[in-house]
């Protein structure tokens, strides 16, 4: 059976169900899940975005976070958080502060309810290889610079979270 996601409208208003396999990644408005990972040198792990095997991604080739997923119909944020961090990352029982749920458009074109977390984790990650092109470990600094010289290279999710957030972060 295909996983279900809840659909809203511009109001936040929940108005219907797909199956993941439907879904349509630009004009269905989803809740989604962001986790922001840290590791004990207060670097962020950032990712570049690859194709999955099983479905469509948005800003393929782009840097941004190592774990987001949909939340499901029958799940809340903080268990598809820690869905994701397991799937995505191989993290285990998270250590995650929740940041916040909200609307967010992330170009022009892709809304999502997002529900915003970081996690800081001590070890380097095990990541699912069909994930991610290259995972790298990054300060604020680094972020900050590489933002400044090269924003296109960055999905357009990560940089409207970042700017929302980065205050936030232990970094």
């Amino acid at each position: 059976m295909d996983t279900r996601i809840n659909l809203f409208d511009k109001t936040g208003k929940i108005v219907g169900q797909k199956a993941k396999s439907d879904i349509h990644r630009t004009k269905d408005i989803l809740p989604s899940v962001y986790i922001f990972v840290i590791n004990n040198d207060k670097k962020m792990l950032l990712a570049e975005i690859d194709q999955h095997p099983n479905n469509d991604r948005l800003y393929i080739g782009r840097i941004g976070l190592p774990a987001a997923t949909y939340i499901q119909t029958d799940e809340d944020h903080e268990k598809a958080a820690h869905r994701a961090l397991q799937s995505d990352l191989g993290i285990i029982n998270p250590n995650c502060k929740y940041l916040g749920t909200y609307f967010e458009n992330f170009d022009g074109e892709v809304k999502r309810h997002a529900s915003v977390y970081y996690c800081t984790h001590p070890k380097n990650p095990t990541p699912n290889k069909n994930a991610f092109l290259d995972l790298q470990h990054f300060s604020r600094t680094d972020i900050e610079r590489e933002i400044a010289l090269n924003e296109e290279n960055f999905a357009p999710s990560f940089l409207a979270l970042w700017n929302r957030h980065n205050r936030q972060l232990p970094i």
